[in-house]
């Protein structure tokens, strides 16, 4: 086993942790070479919260310069995650094709992202995500139903529940809220959240 943390890049904000496995293996057809790497990672989790079980395939073409790639985090019968789809390199450019989807996922692991603005994010989420272009400038686009959502601002000593319809977007430059109606613990006020969190790749809050 090979901790998790000690082969993922930094990401501000998130933490990733687990035990990793994998095996790889090398065929040779009319002397051309095809990689098939399967990876799977134990008590997966982000920032502290066990997610279950995370596990991934990668096969290349015979060329080498291709790869289809399946990954999916589940946890007992409930798959969080799902996303497949390729990885092309290019005159020096690795390309991404890449198309999933979220399911119940939990939102309290991010409640970090809100720092001292807000906290204990809580609910599931579930939407659409894809991951397209140059990998090291993909195009990330998602869109995401909360269910049971909730969140807390410490600074005003406030907990409120979202409306049922809320949504976040999230592409490689903003985390938007789109509209969501905040209604306080006790059914009295209502509010409303909208704007953004500015980033690029989960780095340079703003």
């Amino acid at each position: 086993f090979v901790p998790l943390a000690s082969i993922t890049p930094d990401v501000r904000n998130l933490e990733f942790s687990g035990l990793t496995t994998g095996t790889f293996r090398l065929s040779n057809k009319q002397g051309k070479l095809s990689p098939l790497f399967n990876m799977g990672v134990e008590e997966f989790s982000i920032n502290g919260s066990d997610l279950g079980f995370l596990n991934g395939t990668i096969l290349g073409n015979q060329g080498g310069d291709e790869f289809d790639l399946k990954f999916d985090l589940r946890k007992g019968s409930q798959a969080f995650f799902e996303i497949e789809g390729v990885l092309e390199s290019k005159e020096d450019e690795l390309l991404t094709n890449l198309k999933g989807e979220f399911d119940g996922m939990p939102l309290a692991p991010l409640s970090i992202i809100g720092s001292s603005v807000f906290d204990s994010l809580r609910g599931t989420f579930s939407g659409p995500i894809s991951l397209m272009g140059n990998l090291k400038e993909a195009q990330l686009l998602t869109r995401l139903n909360i269910t049971d959502g909730g969140i807390r601002f410490p600074y005003l000593g406030m907990d409120y529940t979202f409306n049922p319809e809320a949504t976040i977007e999230i592409t490689q430059q903003a985390i938007q809220f789109n509209d969501i109606i905040l209604s306080d613990s006790e059914g009295i006020t209502k509010t409303r959240l909208t704007g953004a969190i500015d980033h690029r790749y989960f780095k340079d809050y703003s």
